[in-house]
């Protein structure tokens, strides 16, 4: 009985080590850059092959409007990887395909505006406050 287990073990484990290869973390990431890189457009391997980092056209200003509350939790979690803490922020976006994907899955809670620069919405005033008239007192 044990020489069988053991006659067995010996034709099974050859073949179950043989067929799991693991790979080398550089070889491995270099052949799923290449995968990726198979199916990119003809322009895209073009900017891909010199080298150039792609500046976006513009950049998105996204309102949260709605709230995540009783939505599905990864609803909730797209609307925290886009960066809202909470209602009625305003945060800015480059115009990238990842973040138009998240906006088109949100679209119902986000008011979107296509803007070329980002900028603040508000100015915090400086600390303290300043006498502007001082009706006969003299500071």
């Amino acid at each position: 009985m044990n020489a069988t287990r053991t006659l067995l073990a010996e034709r099974i484990a050859p073949r179950v080590t043989s067929s799991v290869q693991k790979l080398p973390e550089q070889e491995y990431a270099r052949q799923k850059a290449q995968n990726a890189y198979k199916w990119l457009s003809k322009d895209a391997k073009k900017v891909v092959d010199s080298g150039e980092k792609i500046q976006p056209a513009g950049f998105f200003k996204i309102t949260l409007i709605r709230s995540p509350i009783g939505l599905h939790p990864k609803t909730r979690r797209a609307v925290k990887a886009l960066g809202f803490r909470k209602l009625q922020q305003t945060i800015f976006r480059p115009q990238t395909p990842d973040v138009a994907g998240t906006i088109l899955k949100l679209k119902e809670l986000l008011k979107v505006h296509n803007v070329k620069q980002p900028h603040e919405t508000r100015v915090k005033a400086a600390r303290g406050f300043v006498v502007e008239r001082s009706h006969g007192f003299n500071y």
